[in-house]
């Protein structure tokens, strides 16, 4: 995720994010990293398959993230 990216989400510690296209999870790992302790990602793709794929990769953070 790029610098830009970052600075115009501003996430902090505790904030709900959701990403709408979370693919792989690459992008949702990094907001994930910005807002715990005490947050929430919500993940969403339409590819079944990739969700998968993301989920397996977030796994740390199973108990902040609903993908």
């Amino acid at each position: 995720m790029s610098k830009e990216a970052r600075e115009f989400l501003n996430l902090k510690p505790g904030d709900i994010a959701i990403d709408c296209t979370v693919g792989a999870g690459g992008h949702s790992l990094n907001m994930l990293k910005q807002i715990m302790p005490g947050g929430k990602l919500i993940g969403i793709d339409q590819d079944e398959e990739i969700l998968e794929i993301a989920k397996e990769k977030l796994e740390k953070y199973r108990k902040n993230c609903n993908t």
